[in-house]
C-alpha cells in the first residue's frame, strides 16, 4: 500500500502498523504538486518506509513524480508534507490579505501583480539565510526584531484602515512582538 493521502505523522505511522500486521508493506507519501502537474518537471513526491519496499516499487512509482526518499521512518513524508504546508497555507493567507489591501484601497490587483510575482525572485536565497540562522538557534538581534514588529504592526494598521479582516496580520504581529519581549527569534517563539 502507499498511502499518499494527507494526514498526520503519527496517524501515517499507525496505519503503517496496521498494514503490516496484516501482512502488507507500507510506504507513505506526500504529493508536492497540482494535479495538473503530475508527471511534469516541477512535480515530486515525498516517500517513506523500509527502504527495501521504496527500492522494490521504484519503478512502479516513478511515472507520478520525481522521488524524494526520506527514510525508513513512515511518518517522515508527512512530517515534510505538513512542513511544506506550514509554510504554503499563510502564504496564501498573506496573498489574500495583500489583495484584499489593494482592492479596498482602490488600487488595481492587476498592477499589483507583477509586484508580488517579483516578490518572490529572492525568497530561496532567504529561506536558506533563516534555515542557517535556524540552524544557530534563531536570530534574535534586538535592531532586527523591532523593525520586523514595527513593519507588522503597520500591516495591522493599513489592513485595519482599508477595512480589510485584520486577524492574520494580529497573529503575525503577536510572534514579533513575542520575540522582541523575549529577546529571542520568531524561531525560538515557535518551538517554544
Amino acid at each position: 500500500m502507499v498511502n499518499l493521502s494527507s494526514d498526520s505523522p503519527q496517524r501515517t505511522r499507525a496505519g503503517a502498523a496496521f498494514v503490516r500486521a496484516r501482512g502488507g508493506e507500507f510506504l507513505a507519501g506526500g504529493v508536492m504538486a497540482q494535479p495538473e502537474e503530475l508527471a511534469g518537471p516541477s512535480a515530486y513526491i515525498f516517500y517513506s518506509g523500509p527502504a527495501a519496499v521504496f527500492e522494490s516499487q521504484r519503478e512502479l512509482l516513478r511515472p507520478l513524480a520525481a522521488a524524494e526518499y526520506l527514510g525508513a521512518d513512515d511518518g517522515a513524508a508527512q512530517v515534510y508534507y505538513q512542513a511544506m504546508l506550514a509554510l504554503f497555507l499563510p502564504l496564501l493567507l498573506g496573498y489574500e490579505q495583500a489583495l484584499a489591501i489593494i482592492d479596498r484601497s482602490g488600487s488595481e490587483i492587476a498592477r499589483f501583480l507583477p509586484f508580488a510575482q517579483r516578490s518572490l525572485g529572492s525568497v530561496g536565497d532567504l529561506y536558506a539565510a533563516w534555515a542557517g540562522m535556524a540552524e544557530a538557534g534563531g536570530l534574535a538581534d534586538p535592531g532586527y526584531l523591532r523593525m520586523m514588529g514595527a513593519g507588522a504592526r503597520h500591516v495591522v494598521a493599513t489592513s485595519a484602515a482599508a477595512g480589510v479582516d485584520t486577524a492574520l496580520a494580529e497573529s503575525v504581529s503577536s510572534y514579533w512582538e513575542r520575540a522582541i519581549g523575549r529577546r529571542a527569534s520568531t524561531f525560538q517563539v515557535l518551538r517554544g
